[in-house]
C-alpha cells in the first residue's frame, strides 16, 4: 500500500496542508493556548468552542477556535491529526481507539476528499496475544485481515489497519516508536510520560 509520508522533528512544529503540526518530547510543552486531552483511551469526542470545556476522560477533540491549538501525549498510540482550514482535530488511536471506531467518528466530522489528515509517530505493529486485546480487535470489522500469525506469535498490523479506514491523501509520518530511540516507548519504558504532538491552524 503505497502512502504519503513526512519525517518530522522533535520541537520544529511543520506545515502539513492547512495545519501546523508540532511534536515535543515530555515534560516541554511549547507557548500558546493548548489544549491537551485527559485521556481515557476510550472513545468519547469533545467539540471545542471556546476552549473552556472539559477535556477529562475524552480521547479526541474537534476544535472550531482559531485562537486554539489541541494537542496529546502519546507513546505507543497513534495521534491522528485533521484539517480543513475551518477547524482541526485530534484523536488518540490505540487498539482500544480503533475496535470502538474513535478513527471513523472523528472522520465524519470532516470531507474525506478535501481534508488534510496526517498521522504522527506510533507502533506501527506488535504482537498480541489472544486476550482481551485480541478479542475487541476480532469483533472490529475488517481487522481480521491486519492480523497475522506465524509459528505461534500473533502481529497486529496496525499501520495497514489505519491506513484502511482512511483516504488515501492520508500523510503517514515516517518514524516509528519501536526502531526510533529518539521517542518515548511504552515498550522501552513503562514509566515514560510520552510525547507531546500539538496541532494549531496555520
Amino acid at each position: 500500500m503505497d502512502m504519503n509520508t513526512i519525517t518530522t522533528q522533535n520541537n520544529t512544529p511543520v506545515v502539513v496542508g492547512e495545519m501546523n503540526v508540532g511534536i515535543y518530547p515530555y515534560p516541554e510543552i511549547p507557548k500558546g493556548d493548548i489544549k491537551i486531552l485527559d485521556l481515557a483511551r476510550e472513545a468519547d469526542l469533545i467539540e471545542i468552542y471556546t476552549g473552556n470545556e472539559s477535556l477529562e476522560n475524552k480521547d479526541a477533540s474537534v476544535c472550531y477556535n482559531k485562537n486554539l491549538s489541541i494537542g496529546m501525549r502519546t507513546r505507543d498510540c497513534a495521534p491522528v491529526c485533521f484539517s480543513d482550514g475551518k477547524k482541526i482535530a485530534i484523536a488518540h488511536i490505540g487498539w482500544q481507539g480503533y475496535s470502538l471506531g474513535l478513527l471513523e467518528k472523528t472522520l465524519a466530522y470532516f470531507n474525506p476528499e478535501t481534508t488534510t489528515i496526517y498521522v504522527g509517530p506510533f507502533l506501527n505493529s506488535f504482537e498480541i496475544k489472544k486476550d482481551f486485546c485480541y478479542d475487541a480487535l476480532i469483533k472490529k470489522p475488517g481487522a481480521e485481515k491486519f492480523i497475522k500469525e506465524n509459528g505461534g506469535v500473533i502481529t497486529f498490523c496496525f499501520k495497514d489497519a489505519i491506513a484502511d479506514i482512511l483516504p488515501e491523501q492520508t500523510i503517514f509520518d515516517t518514524r516509528d516508536t519501536f526502531s526510533d530511540m529518539t521517542l518515548p516507548s511504552n515498550r522501552r519504558d513503562k514509566d515514560s510520560k510520552g510525547f507531546l504532538t500539538v496541532v494549531s491552524f496555520t
